[in-house]
């Protein structure tokens, strides 16, 4: 039976990857450890508390759309502005130097990046092989 998941100690993992690809993608300039410190924890409280009651561990791919973190040079995902907000980090969209849009996907068992304006096949960041009951796309 499909359940959802509300306490979400089981993505812990997936959502510190993402966190870390984020958090490199900043410009650091003039931010203090604090603010970087502050960045990643308000970001992992933000997913964590979006995931809450969409995270399907039987079923990964059920509710991705609702998880995935979309940005692109003129937009950027309501959880890195609310995330860089509350860490009193200024002017996101330059900070992040996106000169392409971006889609990363965070289910139970893989973190995947997709740069939308390249022919590239989509970035793995995290594959957990617990998830992988028979072969399967990604995407």
């Amino acid at each position: 039976m499909d359940s959802n998941v509300g306490n979400l100690t089981s993505n812990l993992l997936e959502v510190n990857v993402a966190s870390s690809w984020w958090l490199e993608r900043l410009d650091k300039d003039n931010l203090t450890a604090e603010q970087l410190g502050m960045f990643r924890d308000n970001f992992v409280t933000l997913l964590k508390q979006k995931y809450d009651r969409h995270w399907y561990p039987e079923t990964p791919e059920r509710g991705n759309g609702y998880r995935s973190l979309f940005c692109s040079p003129f937009l950027v995902d309501k959880i890195i502005l609310e995330a860089s907000r509350r860490s009193y980090i200024g002017n996101i969209h330059k900070r992040l130097k996106l000169e392409e849009s971006i889609i990363m996907w965070v289910d139970p068992g893989n973190v995947v990046v997709k740069y939308f304006d390249r022919n590239d096949d989509p970035i793995v960041l995290y594959l957990s092989l617990i998830h992988i009951s028979e072969p399967t796309r990604l995407l």
